[in-house]
């Protein structure tokens, strides 16, 4: 098969750092596949995004886009090329072993049933959301970035289902994104006032908001100093660098989930002295259908062993009953060595599904010509 590879400019540029793209076709100029690099504003190792149509795989498509991108790379001089995650015993699983790329990172991706019995059960007494506050103690989850698709992300897969991208679900009306709710008195759940349950121990001095969509201005400073929570989640032998994190950003994230009609959930916990000490993120579909994604939960160091994490959790998941009363379960993806947020995880319900990898290719550095 002629396969042609054609770098493109992308016009997706977003924090934090810029995208290149690659297009292979056939020689009918027929698309085969797509290659997406997304390179790091810190750190020498780049975010690779690789699709190729089911009925064009096993043909040399996906070599050639993974040699075209890797050659890129090299001559920007980056160190390595780091795949999202693709499913156990997949054929993206077993593409990438056969390019003697690094598998460095497990993940176990577990399920919490909304409608079932058995799940966590709301408090009777239902009142507004807590005024701004990180997420709870604990370690951070560790997603790479957002994941809203019930099936797992395949390196050799349909545009359909990818680790950053979500599904797109009909848009509903949502609640006003730049209103925090402070704690108060119990209140009917509305679609445009977001409540939660208080089905959860409190931590003492801390209290909870709870935001959707961008946040509100009064809050963004703080958060985005307290998404320095998820620097050190465990990423065991990937070579990941935590990139910088600033307001801009944050609106960047809030705007492309909004444009996948989905609706992007924070609650947050409030330090004594007003900061966010940890946070922890819910991507729900816009027609409250399906499941919805957890993007991740973090609580800087210094809040750490309080209990913030499952209270944040806790809090963030009898909102979702409330709020989507239709929705059907919440997923989670965790990093195997995670142990203190899979403990949580599995306190709170939630059961294992399937596992995905994470591969690196190393790169070696490109040749000088001799003087």
């Amino acid at each position: 098969m002629i396969v042609r590879i054609t770098q493109l400019t992308d016009p997706a540029h977003s924090p934090p750092g810029a995208r290149l793209a690659w297009l292979a076709a056939g020689a009918d100029g027929r698309p085969l596949g797509t290659a997406f690099l997304r390179l790091p504003a810190d750190g020498k190792v780049a975010d690779l995004e690789l699709r190729v149509h089911p009925a064009e795989r096993r043909a040399g498509v996906g070599t050639r886009l993974l040699d075209a991108v890797a050659a890129a790379a090299t001559d920007l001089d980056l160190s390595g090329l780091l795949t999202e995650p693709v499913q156990e015993n997949s054929e993206a699983d077993a593409f990438y072993q056969a390019r003697s790329l690094r598998r460095v990172l497990a993940l176990t991706y577990t399920r919490l049933p909304l409608n079932e019995a058995g799940t966590i059960a709301p408090a009777a007494a239902i009142a507004p959301a807590a005024a701004i506050g990180p997420a709870a103690a604990i370690a951070p989850a560790a997603a790479i970035g957002p994941a809203a698709t019930t099936a797992p992300p395949a390196a050799i897969a349909p545009p359909a289902t990818t680790a950053s991208p979500a599904a797109t679900a009909p848009p509903a009306a949502a609640p006003n994104p730049a209103t925090a709710t402070p704690t108060g008195a119990a209140s009917t759940p509305s679609p445009t006032a977001p409540t939660t349950t208080v089905s959860g121990p409190a931590v003492d001095g801390y209290r909870l908001v709870h935001w959707e969509g961008t946040v509100p201005d009064e809050l963004a400073e703080t958060f985005a100093r307290s998404r320095r929570a998820m620097d050190d989640m465990p990423m065991d032998d990937a070579g990941y660098t935590p990139q910088p994190w600033d307001v801009a950003r944050l609106h960047a994230i809030a705007e492309a989930v909004a444009k996948r009609n989905e609706i992007l959930c924070t609650t947050a916990a409030v330090a004594p002295n007003g900061e966010i000490a940890g946070f922890t993120e819910l991507v729900v579909p816009a027609d409250g259908q399906g499941d919805g994604q957890h993007y991740g939960t973090g609580v800087l160091p210094e809040h750490r062993s309080r209990g913030l994490a499952r209270w944040m959790k806790t809090e963030a998941i009898a909102l979702a009953r409330v709020r989507f009363p239709t929705l059907a379960g919440l997923l989670a993806d965790t990093a195997d060595s995670n142990t203190a947020m899979r403990r949580i995880n599995d306190e709170l319900g939630y059961r294992p599904v399937y596992r995905s990898y994470l591969y690196q290719l190393d790169l070696s550095p490109p040749v000088s010509p001799p003087a």
